[in-house]
């Protein structure tokens, strides 16, 4: 058919020309760009295959290429010329053979069935992504090989060429940029035999040895000069660009294939060959092709499509950069083994990535067993697809586990093990720090020789450990062993269900007990000790403030240095004391010391049964007694005394509801150096005939006022 050419609008500044349909030419296709595009100018010819939506850049003009022409293969439906610098009129031109087989589609990670597509193929990628996207092709619909990879991070366009029966991603699309093919010929002959060569090509220097044949596979050695290419060592097949087309004399120039339908020589030692088999580089001869896949250094360069000529057999040949895709496979080392493909790469005695893809092996004995994994050191083993481990003896046995230290071990998915014989055991564990270790399902230990040892503990802190269910423990040799249990602080204990313990050396050892403060301690069932030092050690018991102690069950003390020590008992103040069942003092010092005795007031004392005194410094020392007032003191059972130790009450008092039978009274006698003392009621009767004991403080003269109780 006819050639066809199109112009692409140059813009005078910096900007974009118009798109042009280019759906109706074939893949083969030359620019010739003309007059200057100002002083350090830059022209980017860009194309589109899906319709002119979106565009990914094809080649690029300077001002100072000469000559400004260049031939590619790219099947598209649009191209447009866009100036990056410059300015002043440019004129660019593409031409090519008119087509009508030209197909376009999308591709994404469900396979596409490709079978009625031409052997050239274009992808474009046509906005930002992250990570890699790789395109893979297949000729059975089972097994799938990588033909392609972009790894630019921006819109770019790879052509490659080859018949297959499908075609997908690897992966859905990072970023969600959009992947589009362009499928087509050269250009279309109207038929021809199976043997027919239709690529693109160039042309090179033979910078070999020795002259040489047609269908010899070549590799790029010094500027555009090329040399056999060869699967023996990394350093002959880097750079392979082609294969010969003709024979071309040592020095001189000639013709090579870099993509498309090719005669290519098998290597001498394959007996035979069929359709469809995919071929490698030869590792036996420089040049040669084999259809045995080598055990190291494994380089496809395409698919046989006829056995005519046999040795010299039609490839679909791989494009330069499809090849190249495979030739980042390293090996260096004594035994070292890169038979993996996509960036494999092993260094060191015995180093392995056999069988993976973009693996990376460093190190005596390392191996990298899964694909897009990393092991560096000595003895360092991936065996997890995206797994690291880096250290001597390290080891990353499952998707995506990282362990980074000599000795680590990273079981479980997603789990990371950081530090020298650091351990985890479980999907998603955390394990940092020299021999920290954490195990079970969702435990997480950060310290050296931090364990977690169950499932979603938590210990964090130097030798800290961390052994209940959902337990923390947090600071250097802290323990949490009980379910749920709780330990903050150097030294602390946090041992049964529920437990909290707060603070340096702070202990709380039974169910739901809590201990906050520097060697604070709970060791009963539901205490609560807060302060330095503080105590709680019976059931229920309270003990808040520096000193306090609370050893009786359901015993509250509060305030530096106060002790509750009998059951029920309650002390509130500095240094109060409540010692007996249901006694309380409250005040400075305040102490009750007998059964259901009540202390009010700072110094104040409550020793007799049942007692009660109110008052700073009172003392109520008989049993059923009540003090009240300052200095206030009983001097026998079933006693009120009131008034202070300075001056007694000498007012009528009332007395409300529970004193008994008590009678205000009026001395009109005093006797016995007030001993004994006649009363009258205050009722207006007469004497009372009764003698009494004075028990206040000081003599009481006729006419006092007193509280007589029968």
């Amino acid at each position: 058919m006819a050639a066809i050419f199109v112009s692409l609008p140059v813009p005078a500044t910096p900007g974009v020309g118009a798109s042009i349909p280019v759906n109706t030419m074939g893949a083969l296709k030359t620019i010739v760009v003309d007059g200057p595009s100002g002083a350090d100018g830059e022209l980017i010819i860009e194309g589109s295959a899906n319709g002119g939506a979106s565009f990914a850049p094809l080649t690029k003009f300077f001002t100072v290429d000469n000559p400004p022409e260049k031939t590619l293969s790219s099947v598209l439906t649009h191209m447009r010329a866009r100036r990056h610098s410059g300015s002043g009129p440019a004129f660019v031109a593409v031409g090519g053979q008119a087509v009508t087989t030209n197909l376009f589609g999308a591709l994404s990670s469900v396979p596409v069935n490709t079978s009625a597509l031409g052997p050239e193929k274009t992808i474009v990628v046509s906005a930002p992504y992250q990570g890699r996207i790789v395109v893979e092709a297949s000729n059975d619909g089972a097994n799938y090989a990588a033909v392609a990879q972009f790894d630019t991070k921006g819109p770019d366009v790879q052509h490659i060429a080859g018949d297959y029966l499908a075609m997908r991603l690897r992966t859905p699309v990072p970023g969600g940029a959009q992947v589009s093919i362009g499928a087509g010929f050269p250009f279309e002959s109207g038929g021809g035999g199976g043997g027919t060569a239709e690529f693109t090509q160039e042309t090179v220097t033979n910078e070999d040895v020795s002259d040489f044949v047609a269908g010899e596979v070549v590799r790029i050695a010094f500027d555009n000069g090329v040399v056999r290419a060869q699967a023996d060592a990394l350093t002959s097949v880097e750079g392979t660009v082609g294969v010969t087309t003709q024979a071309i004399a040592q020095s001189a120039s000639g013709i090579i294939a870099n993509s498309g339908k090719v005669q290519a020589l098998m290597d001498s030692g394959v007996g035979a060959a069929s359709a469809g088999q995919r071929v490698w580089l030869s590792p036996a001869e420089a040049g040669r092709i084999t259809n045995t896949q080598p055990g190291r250094n494994d380089f496809p360069l395409g698919v046989i499509k006829d056995i005519n000529g046999f040795p010299l057999v039609t490839i679909d040949l791989l494009p330069e950069q499809a090849i190249n895709a495979f030739v980042s496979v390293i090996a260096i080392g004594n035994e070292a083994d890169a038979s993996g493909s996509n960036a494999t790469i092993a260094i060191g005695n015995s180093a392995s990535t056999s069988g993976s893809t973009d693996t990376v092996a460093i190190g005596t004995n390392a191996l990298g067993g899964e694909n897009n994994a990393v092991a560096v050191g000595a003895n360092s083993s991936v065996t997890g697809p995206g797994a690291v481990a880096v250290g001597g003896d390290a080891v990353a046995s499952t998707d995506d586990a990282v362990a980074i230290g000599r000795g680590s071990t990273a079981v479980g998915t997603g789990s990371l093990a950081l530090g020298p014989l650091s351990t985890t055991g479980s999907a998603g564990n955390i394990a940092i720090g020299s021999n920290s270790s954490a195990t079970p399902t969702q435990s997480m230990a950060v310290g050296d020789s931090a364990t977690a040892t169950n499932t979603q503990a938590t210990a964090v802190g130097y030798t800290t450990v961390s052994s209940g269910i959902e337990a923390l423990a947090v600071g250097y040799a802290a323990l949490a062993s009980g379910p749920g249990a709780v330990g903050l602080g150097s030294g602390v204990v946090s041992s049964a269900d529920s437990t909290v313990a707060v603070g340096r050396d702070a202990f709380a050892t039974s169910a739901d007990a809590i201990a906050i403060g520097h060697s604070s301690n709970s060791g009963a069932n539901g205490a609560i000790a807060i302060g330095d030092t503080a105590s709680a050690s019976d059931l229920g018991s309270i003990a808040i403030g520096q000193d306090s102690t609370a050893s009786g069950s359901g015993a509250t003390a509060v305030g530096p240095d106060s002790t509750a020590s009998g059951d029920q008992s309650t002390s509130i103040g500095n240094q109060s004391t409540a010692s007996n069942t249901g006694a309380v003092a409250l005040g400075n010092a305040a102490t009750a010391s007998a059964q259901s005795s009540v202390s009010v007031g700072s110094e104040s004392t409550a020793s007799g049964l049942q007692s009660t005194t109110i008052g700073h410094a009172s003392s109520v020392t008989h049993a059923d007694s009540v003090c009240v007032g300052f200095g206030a003191a009983s001097t026998t059972t079933n006693q009120l005394t009131a008034g202070s130790a300075a001056s007694p009450i000498n007012q009528i008092v009332t007395i409300g509801t529970g004193a008994l039978n008590a009678i205000n009274a009026t001395i009109v006698a005093a006797a016995d150096g007030d001993t004994g003392l006649a009363i009258v009621a205050n009722t207006g009767g007469g004497p009372l005939n009764k003698t009494v004991l004075n028990a206040d403080v000081g003599a009481l003269p006729v006419g006092a006022k007193v509280l007589y109780v029968i």
